[in-house]
Parts: structure tokens; C-alpha cells; sequence
């Protein structure tokens, strides 16, 4: 489905919500700006749960520099990028996304791996943010350790490129993206997540660019949850995401985190996975403003090199946050 928008903002990439059935879906995003960021790539990481060497640079960077947490601490330390393919731009006006959505790795969801849940002993345990509350913590590391290993693997980039899919789209955790003091003035904490999938996301960063394989990396998971599913990291009925302004503050601080240390290796950075707009006018009001933060912050970070991907909040594309979308002055 092509989306007829009119004129959109320079470099952004409008994404009207889907869901994916299983493993494969095809989808066209339409974009005025056809340049594509060339992407870099890093060498793998060694799987544990320690924070990653390198976090990513910018193209043109002859050193990547990454800024590494646990625990709400950070450290800085810096690697050379390995020497990688090249991979062709990728024209999202005019070529077709057929991508695949690597659910289930690096964002637990109990539809997609209730083996995972099933492997706890404890029924109440529903999502990431009940995993870390009420497992034992040593466990709870080898139960994702073991899943981060296993869930996706290199082999899984070689079939899809062989499927003849050209993208992968990869959800993360804001409590995975390694925030210091530094990058922000909210909490750093993830408490009660478990953090360590920063690691995995880099390895499949490589594997994608290895393959010759674009990338979508989206925030599936936002502090105080966006929407209230499982899929956010916290089920519950009482979300609180667009009600507290130090959430949202920090959605916007991880974004521009991520756009800062890798921009050189994702093409799309998706800023917020099914925010739940329909909860009230307070919520799309907040979602609004937050699409324009995003934007801006992604745009201060990495200039036009990443495309930005939003969706309509349950809205629709006639009543969403599109109506009232003013990014500078892209649009007039």
C-alpha cells in the first residue's frame, strides 16, 4: 500500500500501523527524500550481558565511541569498526519494503514465545517488566541470555536475504538502550528490566549489513508503558507513558541516543511502536508533541542520514497526530 499523503517532511517516513502475522509481511513506506544514510558496520559482540565495546558511529568516523551502562551506571570506552560490504541505498520512493519483524528477540512477548514464560514456573510473570520483578535475577539473566542466543542467529539474516526480502525490522526496549547521566536528565535506572540486549541489537545490526539486508529499529517499549500491552514491556490497564513528562522526556533522550551511536547502521528508526492515542485527548495531544520532539532530536543527532518512521496512534491516518503534523518547516 503506497500512503497518498501530499507533501511530507523532508526525510520522514510515515508508517501506518500493521500487524505482522507470524514471520513475513511486504509493506511500501513512501518518503519525499530518496537519499539513504550509508551504513557501517561493527564487528559482533561476545554475547554476555556486559555492556557492548562499541556502540555504533556515524559515517565518516574513523573511531566509534559508546557510551555504556549497567545499573544506571556508564563508562565510556571506544573500538575501531571492523571493514564491512557495502550495501546499495535503498529507494523508499519508489522500491518496495519486503521485510520481516524479528518479534519476540530482544522484546518479549508471551504470543510470539510462551516457551519463555512457560520456563519461569510462575503464571503471573506476563511480560519483560514482571520477568525482572519477580524472578530470581541470576535466572532471569540466563533465561534471556539463552534466548538472546538462540531466538535469532546469523543463519536466520542468510534466509531471509535467500527469501528475497530486503529488510529486517528489529524492536528494542527502551530499558535495553544503555542511557547514562550523561545522555539525559531522568532516571537511567531500568529497574525492574533486565538490560543486556544492546549487545544482541548490535550483533544483528552486523549480521543485517553482512547480508545486505536495510534496517527499521523501533522503540517497542517506552518508560511507564505506551499502550499497555505485553508487547510495550508492561502489561497493564493503567499505562502512563502520555501522562508523565519525564517519561516522554527520557522516549526522546533514548532516540536521540540511539540516532547518535548508530547512526551509521540502521536506515529507519521507528520512534514509538502503537502509542494508544485512542485512550483520550490528553494521550494524542501528548503523542503529537512527542512525534515533533522525536523528529527534532533524531534530526540534531544524525542530520537527514536516518529516515524517521511514526504511526497514526489507533487514530487513523485522517483524525491521527498527521493532522496536526508540523515539523519546522518542512510542510509550509
Amino acid at each position: 500500500m503506497r500512503l497518498g499523503l501530499g507533501k511530507l517532511p523532508s526525510a520522514l517516513v510515515v508508517f501506518i500501523h500493521f500487524e505482522i502475522l507470524f514471520w513475513l509481511n511486504a509493506v511500501t513506506i513512501s518518503t519525499v527524500n530518496a537519499d539513504q544514510c550509508h551504513l557501517v558496520a561493527h564487528g559482533g559482540s561476545d554475547g554476555m550481558l556486559n555492556p557492548p565495546t562499541n556502540g555504533g558511529h556515524k559515517p565518516g568516523d574513523s573511531e566509534a565511541t559508546s557510551t555504556t551502562s549497567q545499573n544506571g551506571e556508564g563508562s565510556s570506552t571506544t573500538a575501531s569498526p571492523t571493514p564491512s560490504p557495502t550495501i546499495q541505498p535503498f529507494d523508499y520512493s519508489n522500491d518496495k519494503i519486503r521485510g520481516v519483524n524479528l518479534g519476540g528477540w530482544l522484546v518479549l512477548e508471551p504470543w510470539i514465545t510462551p516457551s519463555v514464560f512457560e520456563r519461569t514456573g510462575n503464571t503471573d510473570i506476563v511480560d519483560e517488566y514482571t520477568l525482572g520483578e519477580l524472578m530470581d535475577r541470576a535466572d532471569a539473566e540466563r533465561l534471556l541470555l539463552d534466548h538472546w542466543e538462540s531466538w535469532i542467529t546469523e543463519d536466520d539474516f542468510i534466509a531471509i536475504r535467500e527469501a528475497g526480502l530486503n529488510h529486517v525490522r528489529i524492536p528494542l526496549g527502551y530499558w535495553s538502550v544503555p542511557l547514562t547521566s550523561d545522555d539525559t536528565s531522568e532516571s537511567t535506572s531500568p529497574d525492574p528490566y533486565i538490560p543486556g540486549a544492546w549487545t544482541y541489537l548490535l550483533r544483528g545490526l552486523t549480521w543485517a549489513r553482512k547480508h545486505g539486508i536495510h534496517t527499521i529499529v523501533d522503540i517497542h517499549g517506552a518508560p511507564l508503558s505506551q499502550n499497555g500491552y505485553d508487547n510495550s514491556g508492561q502489561r497493564t490497564g493503567s499505562p502512563r507513558w502520555a501522562l508523565d513528562s519525564a517519561a516522554i522526556a527520557r522516549t526522546v533522550d533514548t532516540v536521540r541516543y540511539i540516532a547518535e551511536n548508530l547512526g551509521g547502521m540502521i536506515d529507519v528508526l521507528e520512534l514509538l511502536n502503537e502509542p494508544a492515542g485512542f485512550r483520550g485527548d490528553d494521550w494524542a495531544s501528548a503523542i503529537r508533541q512527542y512525534w515533533l520532539d522525536g523528529y527534532d532530536a533524531v534530526r540534531d543527532a544524525a542530520g537527514s542520514e536516518i529516515k524517521i518512521m511514526i504511526g497514526d496512534a489507533f487514530l487513523g491516518v485522517n483524525v491521527s497526530a498527521l493532522n496536526h503534523f508540523r515539523i519546522a518547516n518542512d510542510l509550509g
